[in-house]
């Protein structure tokens, strides 16, 4: 692909990892002592699919997003490493307010991902990476639980255009079990108003039931404060209590069968409905995402 001034990859201006796809060492070995052993003994993971994956770098790897999408992020590295392996960059887009935060935009930037943007893309493109996207983003993630079968991308369709204009094959991926791994009742964009953490780039406040859970205990537990500090303590119980996973499942990722360059040049509609479906078939045959 010939880089314009409009896809010019900036990693430091975007926020980007200056290695896309490509994890640090050091981030890759605490991970593979620490969270791998905890990963197989809780989350298991199962990969199916690889021989779906086109023999280049130049794919859109599109999936659909559950349970917040704490644990399916997390194992990912593990059944990407061990089915398929370090040989095949994946940089991974993540929203700018994640890759902005202090601590944790180093943690994105050191597993190799880059600025949901087209800029981001574009520089993972560069970089010889293929990329990996949920389109569906928090709007998706934070689905209530019961809704599992369905895929929602909410209308987003701005990674088809990304994929033209890059030239990258889209493969679909659908991710089954992991809505069960943080229960969630839905999510309110109101509330994210009121809050204020609109601002810092979040548009929507999850209910996941073990944050519901803790702030009930906190209020409890501290019935005899003041309202202030009632209040104040609750919501520090609901935030830290968000992103915990407390429920075991295998997690299974599902590579399905790439589209063709006819497929991807039917009108915008046709190509959603194509993804979605494909990926909404294998939660509905036995697995969930």
């Amino acid at each position: 692909m010939r880089e314009t001034p409009r896809h010019r990859a900036d990693p430091m201006h975007q926020r980007s990892s200056k290695h896309p796809g490509r994890a640090d060492p050091r981030w890759l070995a605490a991970y593979r002592k620490l969270a791998v052993p905890i990963l197989r003994k809780l989350w298991p993971v199962s990969f199916e699919g690889a021989g779906n994956l086109p023999d280049h770098n130049g794919y859109l790897l599109v999936g659909n997003h559950s349970g917040l999408g704490v644990v399916e992020s997390v194992a990912f590295t593990e059944a990407w490493l061990t089915h398929v392996g370090e040989h095949r960059p994946l940089a991974a887009m993540a929203h700018s307010a994640l890759m902005r935060a202090p601590w944790f935009g180093q943690l994105l930037r050191s597993v190799g991902a880059v600025e949901a943007t087209r800029e981001g893309a574009a520089w993972a493109r560069s970089s010889g990476a293929a990329v990996l996207l949920f389109p569906g983003g928090d709007h998706e993630a934070m689905r209530p639980m019961w809704r599992a079968r369905r895929v929602d991308f909410g209308n987003h369709r701005g990674w088809i255009r990304l994929a033209r204009e890059l030239g990258l094959t889209v493969v679909p991926l659908a991710i089954t079990g992991s809505h069960v791994t943080v229960p969630n009742l839905g999510a309110s964009r109101r509330l994210a108003w009121l809050s204020g953490i609109r601002f810092a780039g979040l548009h929507r406040i999850p209910f996941p039931v073990l944050s519901i859970a803790a702030a009930v205990a906190s209020l409890r537990l501290t019935r005899r404060r003041s309202l202030a500090t009632r209040i104040g303590t609750g919501v520090a119980a609901y935030a830290v209590a968000v992103l915990v996973p407390i429920v075991p499942a295998k997690i299974g990722y599902h590579v399905l069968p790439p589209l063709t360059e006819a497929e991807l040049a039917m009108d915008d509609d046709q190509v959603y409905e194509r993804v979605t479906r494909s990926i909404e078939a294998v939660l509905r045959r036995g697995g969930l995402g």
